[in-house]
Parts: C-alpha cells; sequence; structure tokens
C-alpha cells in the first residue's frame, strides 16, 4: 500500500470527511512531487557535483601547467639576462685592469724619471759642493802660513 493510502485510511479512520482526507493526500503528495528531492534527484545532484569537481581539477591542472611553464620562461629569461649582465661586468672589468695597467705603467714611467733627474740634480750638487770644499781647501792651504805667522805659530 503506498503512503498516500495509508495516509488516507489513517485520517478517515479517525472521522475526518472523505473530502478533506483526499485534500490533504493530494497536497502531501504534490508538496513531496515538487518540493522533496528523492534517491535519483540526490544521484543527479552528485553526479553533477563530481562532474563539477573533475571540471575543476583539470582546469587547475591546465593553470598549474601554465604558470609551471610560464615560471620557466622567466627563469630562462632571468638567466640569460644575468649571463648578458656578468659578460657586460667582465668586459668592463677588463677594460678597467687594462687602463689600470697603463695608468700604473705611466705613474711608474714619471717616477723613474723623476728618480732619475733628481739624482742627476744630487750628483750636480755633490760635484758643486765637492768643488766648493775644494776650493775652499785651497785657499785654506794658500791662506794658511799668514794665518800663522799672524798666529804666531
Amino acid at each position: 500500500m503506498s503512503l498516500a493510502n495509508s495516509l488516507y485510511v489513517a485520517l478517515t479512520s479517525i472521522n475526518v470527511p472523505t473530502d478533506q482526507a483526499r485534500e490533504v493526500v493530494d497536497a502531501l503528495e504534490k508538496k513531496m512531487t515538487n518540493e522533496f528531492a528523492n534517491k535519483s534527484d540526490i544521484a543527479l545532484i552528485r553526479a553533477d557535483s563530481a562532474a563539477s569537481h573533475n571540471g575543476m581539477k583539470a582546469e587547475f591542472a591546465a593553470v598549474r601547467n601554465e604558470m609551471k611553464a610560464e615560471f620557466a620562461a622567466v627563469r630562462n629569461e632571468m638567466k640569460a639576462e644575468f649571463a648578458a649582465v656578468r659578460a657586460e661586468m667582465k668586459a668592463e672589468s677588463a677594460g678597467l685592469r687594462a687602463d689600470m695597467k697603463a695608468e700604473f705603467a705611466a705613474v711608474r714611467a714619471e717616477m723613474k724619471a723623476d728618480s732619475a733627474g733628481l739624482r742627476a740634480e744630487m750628483h750636480a750638487l755633490q760635484n758643486r759642493l765637492l768643488i766648493q770644499l775644494g776650493a775652499l781647501m785651497v785657499v785654506l792651504l794658500g791662506i794658511l802660513p799668514a794665518v800663522r805667522s799672524w798666529l804666531g805659530w
């Protein structure tokens, strides 16, 4: 026996008029068929939910793969940029080293020339001093006898 028949029998057994019992059963049946979910409705919802879940999984996997590819591209671009910067810095430092070597060589040559000039000046001063000392000795030796006589030695 169906639920509607059982309900009808129960209502009529407690002296509810048949028209009213039929209205209650019809209203309940209408409510149950239009507003309540049954097993097949729930199965459809589950299937739809599983399909949505699988679709989202696939979409997330696609986004993940796309991001991996994008990150790999950025990583490769950065590697290339870093290599270019390294090469540029290497060339700059090599140029700077060459400039510094040339500058140091020029400073060394200048210092060498300056020290050679100083040596020549010192040698000339030494010679002048030696000549002046010799002249002084000659003068002293020349006037020494006169000084001796003045001093009475």
